[in-house]
C-alpha cells in the first residue's frame, strides 16, 4: 500500500488491519502497536524509533479493522537534502500488531548476542513458554548487539524455566550479555505485521 505527502506537512494514512487468515482485526482487541518509520532500503536512516502507537492520539482503530492516522510533519522530512524541489523520497512505515496475549510485563536487561549469530538468548524469569510460542518485544528501538528487537518472535528453544532463545533474521555484529534495559513484553497471543510506504515530495523553498 503506497500514499503520498508533502514533506513536514500533514497526511493521512488509512489501512485495513488482518490476521494471517486474512480476516480483519478488531481495533478494540488490540495490545500494541508498534511503529517504525525509515527511508526505504535504508533502516538506518530511521525517522521514528520503534513506539507503541496504540493510544497515540493521532490513530484510531475501529471495530471493523479500520486504522486512521494523521501523519505529523516531522514524520515526513526528507533525510536525503541533495532531493530537489518536486522530486521525492520513500519512507517505510513498518507495523508490527499484537493481540489477545496471555501474559503482558516487563522484563529487565533480557537479551544476549553473539557476534555473527541470530539466535539471542532471552532472560525471562518463569515465562511459562514452550517452543513456538510467540513474544513480542518493545525495546523502544534499542541497538541489541546491532538488532532491532521491536517484533514478534517464536521461541526456537527453551534453554530453563528463565531462559529460552529465537531467532533472528540477520546476525548480530556485536556480542553483547544481559542487555536491552527495561523491555515490555507480550506473550503467548497473536501477531500480524505489515508495511505501508509513503512518497514524500519536497516543497519548494519559501
Amino acid at each position: 500500500m503506497a500514499f503520498k505527502a508533502f514533506e513536514k506537512t500533514n497526511a493521512i494514512v488509512t489501512a485495513k488491519i488482518r490476521d494471517e487468515s486474512g480476516a480483519l482485526i478488531n481495533g478494540g482487541s488490540l495490545d500494541v502497536v508498534l511503529l517504525t518509520i525509515f527511508v526505504k532500503g535504508e533502516r538506518s536512516q530511521t525517522l521514528r524509533v520503534s513506539d507503541d502507537v496504540l493510544a497515540d492520539p493521532f490513530f484510531t482503530f475501529d471495530a471493523q479493522g479500520g486504522m486512521v492516522w494523521l501523519m505529523q510533519p516531522f514524520e515526513n522530512q526528507i533525510v536525503d537534502d541533495t532531493i530537489e524541489s518536486g522530486d521525492n523520497e520513500v519512507h517505510s512505515c513498518y507495523f508490527r500488531f499484537g493481540w489477545a496475549a496471555e501474559d503482558v510485563g516487563e522484563i529487565e536487561d533480557p537479551f544476549s548476542t553473539v557476534d555473527d549469530s541470530r539466535e539471542v538468548t532471552v532472560h525471562h524469569p518463569g515465562h511459562g513458554l514452550v517452543e513456538r510460542d510467540n513474544v513480542m518485544f518493545h525495546a523502544e528501538g534499542q541497538s541489541i548487539g546491532g538488532l532491532d528487537m521491536d517484533s514478534c518472535w517464536v521461541v526456537k528453544e527453551v534453554v530453563d524455566a528463565d531462559h529460552y532463545t529465537i531467532e533472528t533474521q540477520a546476525a548480530a555484529t556485536a556480542t553483547a550479555s544481559d542487555v536491552g534495559g527495561t523491555v515490555r513484553y507480550w506473550s503467548k497471543g497473536k501477531s500480524s505485521s505489515g508495511t505501508i510506504d509513503v512518497t514524500v515530495i519536497r516543497n519548494d523553498p519559501i
